[in-house]
């Protein structure tokens, strides 16, 4: 996948875009918004209520994300359609697992034209004349409380043994889902977030400051490129959903063995 294009896909809406965006498309009154961690994509945290037109019943307030995908991402809109279908399946399999939110069109997604505010990497909106109208995908998920990795003081010493068990799990539920897995197969093939891609890593490594951490990072990627490379015949092609980087998973606060992904 092109680089360039997938940065300077990534959406720069302005909160007033975003409210405007929530009530038109999902018809929610929005109360509340804050901006959540996004590589490609934009997300935020919405507290509203649904808007129920001519009565005057006070509406349950609730929490949802809303994810703004990446104009170049959106463009494979079947492979996340499909992505959105399987978080509905694992919920009905007994995971935590949010679930989308059906816009007023009944879509689980909707396509939406808007204009960018500013450029990638750059803090100060655009001339009105300048911005750029791109088409995104976006979706309402149900929001699922907890707290990250990155904010955990303490850190169990299982807690990724238990995520690896999580996504055993996942795995093995899959296996008797029925899907067409082929806009999925061959978006993996050109999708940055690659096991593929992992050698390029080492051409990053110059950024890491903390001398202690780069040698620590080095060794994991040699030990990987090792490992790997050996057993890569054998691992059963497929592709995941997500990251699992530090401020994208989710740990309910009540239990720590019960994982989620944001």
């Amino acid at each position: 996948m092109d680089l360039q294009a997938l940065l300077r896909g990534k959406p720069f809406l302005s909160n007033e875009q975003v409210i405007q965006l929530v009530e038109e498309k999902f018809n929610i009154e929005v109360k509340r918004l804050k901006p959540l961690d996004g590589y490609d994509n934009q997300n935020f945290l919405v507290e509203g209520s649904p808007i129920n037109y001519g009565n005057s019943q006070k509406q349950e307030m609730r929490r949802y994300s809303l994810k703004i995908t990446n104009s170049k991402l959106s463009e494979e809109f079947e492979c996340l359609k499909d992505a959105t279908y399987m978080m509905q399946y694992l919920r009905g399999e007994g995971f935590s697992c949010p679930q989308p939110l059906s816009s007023k069109d009944a879509n689980i997604f909707e396509l939406v034209k808007c204009k960018n505010l500013a450029l990638h990497g750059s803090g100060d909106n655009l001339p009105v004349n300048r911005r750029s109208e791109d088409t995104f995908m976006v979706r309402m998920l149900t929001f699922l409380p907890g707290k990250t990795l990155k904010e955990l003081t303490v850190v169990p010493d299982n807690i990724f043994e238990e995520m690896g068990e999580n996504l055993a799990h996942v795995h093995t539920a899959f296996q008797s889902m029925k899907l067409d897995h082929k806009p999925m197969m061959e978006f993996g093939d050109r999708f940055i977030w690659s096991l593929n891609n992992v050698h390029s890593l080492q051409s990053f490594l110059h950024v890491v400051e903390d001398a202690e951490q780069k040698q620590m990072i080095k060794e994991v990627l040699d030990d990987f490129q090792t490992m790997f490379s050996k057993e890569e015949k054998i691992y059963p092609k497929g592709r995941r959903e997500g990251r699992g980087g530090g401020s994208l998973k989710v740990f309910a606060t009540s239990a720590l063995s019960s994982l989620v992904e944001n």
